[in-house]
């Protein structure tokens, strides 16, 4: 959830000040990456503030500081439908815990 919330702030902020969106585009560098967060952690800040998603923003930090999307890949599931003129597309994720005795590779 909280990256969802930083996704759409940060597409916000992107439409209000282009040249942000020019440099998230091309950072490189794992230190660009923690002064482009610090630099706009405010605005996102704000942003969950207007649209009455602190609490929501808060409870996943705390489940999740730095999630890792790579662990994701495994349990991402797509899959779409269409009845009628009506499409639709689903996305859902399946969590799991981590067996150190089994490990299986996300990325081959």
């Amino acid at each position: 959830m909280r990256g969802e919330i930083e996704y759409v702030a940060l597409m916000s902020l992107f439409k209000i000040k282009n040249e942000l969106a020019y440099t998230w585009l091309n950072l490189i560098e794992d230190r660009q990456g923690k002064a482009f967060f610090n630099e706009t952690k405010k605005d996102v800040l704000e942003f969950s503030k207007r649209f009455e998603l602190t609490v929501e923003w808060n409870l996943a930090s705390s489940v999740a500081q730095h999630p890792r999307f790579i662990g994701l890949v495994d349990g991402l599931s797509i899959s779409g439908s269409s009845q009628f003129d009506r499409y639709t597309d689903n996305y859902s994720v399946a969590f799991q815990d981590f067996d150190p005795e089994k490990p299986v590779p996300i990325v081959s």
